[in-house]
């Protein structure tokens, strides 16, 4: 496939335009982003929030038909843009310009999906665009540990005892998780299933997202797989916001999928990072010698 016609516009004189250049970047070859946000950001030591404000705040990506050279878009971010518009054919056309879409490749494009995800058709079509589209790059820190933690859990059960710290999903600490599950069902990363009365009958997610968040962040996915005795393993705890009287500062559960054992006359090192997006992470090693 061809390249997209694309031009970056900056806005500002005085900015680092190779961040934009390494946000806006694409693939000549598979026509996708080059960088992930999380490259974007470790290269240039910014966290992936402030990239894509960075970007926001300082560029625009234009897209033209390959054609007839007219605008098809002018974006100001990457989750703007949904390249499965652009999938069949060598070129980015506009609609006027287009080529019908092949009734064949339509089918097997649903069968494809239905398979992946056992829900809806028009759901699946969804959950599969912003899937392919990799909508995950434009969550902040809190949003994607969400999303990692519907990923790793089997069941809607086990998903709310790892978002939910507090046992009453309806507590005033429990809303911004609630806000932050809501948004990722709007960006169609996961489908919350409810009845007429909002009564929520299952969560959704792409067959696929585990093991691609797992290959993508393996620092921040917990692998499923059974570890005897660890060396050393770590875990994120959240600010607990809704702090009160002799509450601690930061507030999380922390699930551990393997065995861990400790003997006596270990000595064990306990190391912390506090984050920009005011978050603990903790990682705990057997230093005994």
């Amino acid at each position: 496939m061809k390249p997209p016609i694309c031009e970056i516009v900056y806005l500002n004189e005085d900015i680092d335009k190779s961040i934009i250049k390494d946000y806006w970047a694409i693939d000549e070859t598979s026509r996708k982003w080059r960088y992930n946000i999380n490259v974007v950001a470790k290269k240039h030591r910014m966290s992936m929030p402030n990239v894509s404000a960075y970007a926001k705040e300082n560029s625009r990506l234009k897209l033209y038909c390959s054609k007839c050279k007219t605008l098809i878009g002018d974006y100001k971010l990457k989750s703007e843009i949904n390249w499965q518009d652009f999938e069949l054919g060598d070129k980015i056309e506009c609609d006027d310009c287009a080529n019908q879409k092949v009734e064949s490749n339509k089918e097997l494009r649903e069968k494809i999906i239905i398979k992946e995800i056992e829900i809806k058709p028009d759901i699946a079509e969804k959950m599969n665009i912003a899937f392919k589209t990799e909508q995950w790059q434009d969550l902040n820190q809190p949003e994607l540990e969400v999303l990692i933690k519907v990923a790793e859990s089997t069941t809607t059960k086990e998903i709310f005892s790892k978002v939910f710290p507090d046992e009453n999903w309806k507590s005033d600490y429990n809303k911004s998780w609630w806000q932050i599950l809501n948004r990722l069902d709007r960006m169609n990363l996961i489908w919350i299933e409810r009845k007429e009365n909002r009564k929520i009958i299952d969560i959704h997610k792409h067959g696929r997202l585990y093991k691609t968040l797992l290959k993508e962040f393996p620092d921040l996915v917990f692998e499923r797989k059974k570890i005897e005795n660890p060396k050393k393993f770590g875990f994120t705890v959240e600010r607990n916001n809704f702090k009160s009287g002799n509450q601690p500062d930061f507030l999380g559960n922390i699930d551990v999928n393997f065995d861990v054992s400790i003997s006596k006359k270990t000595s064990l090192t306990c190391s912390i990072w506090y984050n920009k997006v005011d978050n603990l992470y903790i990682r705990i090693e057997d230093s005994t010698e």
